[in-house]
């Protein structure tokens, strides 16, 4: 029953934290821990035996919620490098074959030509990435 009035509290007082977002945002598990353990010990008179518990167990709680946060970060930008990758893969791709395509109904000429302005919009599209709206 005890475990169970505390799992509720932790919910409760996590709750009435997501209102408080500003200065819990930007604290460190440890100090989350902190704060989350002193308006528990508040709102529910916890005894100083309960607060040492309690801020053991937040500290870790926020230690692997960081640690999480942290993963998913970086397998969010894995897998948008991936995605780009396989993109840019599927895009040169499309270039060949097009490329292919327009061998057959140009001319060497007209070929050579509509290659050359490709390159030359290609450059273009380079430095205005490069050098911004100049």
């Amino acid at each position: 029953m005890k475990k169970y009035l505390l799992v509720f509290a932790l919910v409760v007082t996590g709750l009435s934290f997501a209102q408080d977002k500003g200065k819990f945002k930007d604290a460190t598990p440890e100090e989350r821990a902190e704060i989350q353990t002193k308006k528990m010990a508040k709102d529910l008179t916890l005894n100083q035996e309960q607060k040492q518990k309690v801020n053991a167990i937040l500290k870790e709680h926020h230690a692997n919620l960081e640690a999480k946060k942290e993963e998913i970060k970086s397998e969010q930008i894995e897998a948008k490098k991936e995605r780009r990758k396989k993109a840019m893969s599927e895009l040169k791709e499309s270039r060949s074959e097009l490329k292919e395509k327009l061998k057959g109904v140009l001319t060497e000429e007209q070929y050579k030509k509509w290659e050359t302005l490709q390159n030359e919009r290609l450059e273009k599209a380079k430095n205005y990435r490069k050098n911004g709206n100049k």
